[in-house]
């Protein structure tokens, strides 16, 4: 099996090089034969979700184009912007479709894990799991980090709160709060101040010592709110790092 891993490029702009180099790490501890594509772009996937069109089917056909090239069997990604706009919005707008599936990292890494059987080393310490809108939500695929981290002994996970969970037909991860990454990009001036009352009205009062999002973007929002509050706990790290620092 051959891997196409895209968003290392959308990890480095984002400051995120840890990131990366646990992706790497645990893709080499797996055994993965693993691509990563040259030249891609940074969030390329904004192109679709601030409505230019025309760019956006150009980011569609050269990211095809890539893909064919690599030979890889399955695209994954840290980012949930990518699989989410592949499973309906792009084909149902510009009528083309991936010869391979493309899937979340969380979802990749949990089936590759389970198939091994891995065991992980103790970790003690509380961690906070933020469900990205489109992989908990949109696409219900939330139980993939749950079940990684539920793989790791004494690893003390909390999620968000909210008044309708436990009502029927809704998940936790329906209500999940959006971090407020994006608004960097379309509401500058608003962002710090949704960014700091994420971090310190759903993250704080669970008294984790880290704190990550399923979404990478959603793990910039978590940063950004942090640094927006001036707070130094709790630390961020992504579920990558985690099973990376656990691996036995």
């Amino acid at each position: 099996m051959k891997v196409y891993y895209s968003g290392k490029a959308n990890l480095l702009y984002q400051n995120f090089p840890n990131v990366h180099e646990s992706i790497v790490f645990l893709l080499n501890k797996l055994d993965i034969d693993y691509y990563i594509p040259e030249g891609e772009k940074h969030c390329a996937e904004g192109a679709f979700n601030i409505g230019f069109k025309d760019l956006g089917r150009k980011v569609a056909e050269e990211f095809i184009t890539k893909l064919k090239e690599s030979g890889a069997d399955v695209a994954i990604s840290p980012y949930a912007a990518g699989p989410g706009l592949w499973a309906d919005y792009i084909p149902d707008t510009f009528g083309v479709k991936l010869p391979v599936p493309f899937i979340h990292i969380t979802e990749f890494l949990n089936e590759e894990i389970k198939k091994r059987n891995i065991e992980f080393k103790p970790y003690k310490t509380k961690y906070f799991l933020h469900h990205g809108c489109t992989v908990g939500r949109k696409m219900g695929k939330a139980e993939h980090a749950r079940e990684l981290l539920g793989r790791i002994p004494e690893l003390e996970v909390v999620e968000e709160d909210h008044p309708s969970i436990g009502v029927e037909e809704f998940r936790p991860e329906d209500f999940s709060t959006c971090p407020g990454a994006w608004l960097n990009l379309t509401q500058p001036e608003l962002a710090p101040y949704v960014t700091e009352n994420f971090v310190r009205a759903v993250v704080l009062p669970k008294l984790p010592e880290f704190v990550g999002s399923t979404c990478a973007n959603g793990h910039a929002g978590i940063m950004m709110g942090l640094i927006a509050g001036g707070y130094k706990k709790p630390e961020l790290k992504y579920i990558t790092e985690i099973l990376q620092e656990s691996w036995r």
